[in-house]
């Protein structure tokens, strides 16, 4: 092997050898972080609400010349929007998000 191609070999060897030890810190930090939000209270923020807007768009349906008794032609997708809620403690910094929401009281309309 000519020197070039070795030299790239250790670059890349140590490239390798940086991101393993990288993950591996990271992977502490995040199990100091899980051991932190699970032994939390948790002082929860109010619940925001955020949306999410999904655009319209045309299926293009199938070729030309692919008649036949499942054709399916262009379909127009409406576009919609999503509603989610979040909160996060106060403590530990964790984060929850929900698209579930319950039925609250109506005010009756008279």
């Amino acid at each position: 092997m000519n020197e070039r191609a070795e030299s790239l070999i250790e670059a890349i060897e140590r490239k390798t050898n940086d991101v393993k030890i990288e993950t591996e810190r990271l992977q502490s930090y995040q199990a100091s972080l899980n051991c932190i939000q699970s032994s939390c209270k948790h002082n929860w923020t109010d619940a925001e609400k955020h949306t999410d807007t999904i655009p319209g768009y045309t299926t293009p349906g199938d070729k030309p010349g692919t008649m036949g008794v499942d054709f399916q032609g262009p379909v127009d997708i409406a576009p919609s929007v999503k509603v989610y809620y979040t909160r996060e403690c106060k403590e530990c910094g964790k984060t929850q998000r929900t698209e579930q929401t319950r039925p609250g009281k109506q005010v009756p309309s008279f």
